[in-house]
């Protein structure tokens, strides 16, 4: 794997930690050849420690800034979904019982 920037890709190491950019850099490693006996698929390895050709560590960190941009989309529209269902579902108890609450029915 290439690394174009020593200094640039030690801050990102800082940044995002070495065992969480590991995930990433795994996607780089060149494939292992198929396994030929159930024995073997049992065992199998997926990828071997050499780098494929042309491998960049600036790609695997641009993959995790992906990722964590992509989960932020994605909390952030479960937050709204969530937000409307608990709105939809209050207005739909006080329809039925005006003293509704969450804890339960209000003692009058």
């Amino acid at each position: 794997m290439t690394i174009h920037d020593p200094k640039s890709a030690e801050r990102q190491l800082r940044r995002l930690g070495y065992h969480r950019t590991a995930s990433y850099r795994y996607l780089f490693r060149q494939l292992n050849p198929q396994p030929s006996t159930p024995h073997q698929r049992k065992l199998r390895e997926y990828r071997r420690d050499s780098f494929m050709l042309g491998s960049q560590f600036e790609d695997s960190i641009d993959l995790a800034d992906f990722d964590s941009r992509l989960r932020e989309v994605c909390l952030h529209g479960l937050m709204d979904y969530e937000i409307r269902l608990r709105t939809a579902v209050a207005h739909e108890l006080a329809r039925h019982n005006r003293l509704f609450t969450i804890e339960g029915v209000v003692a009058v």
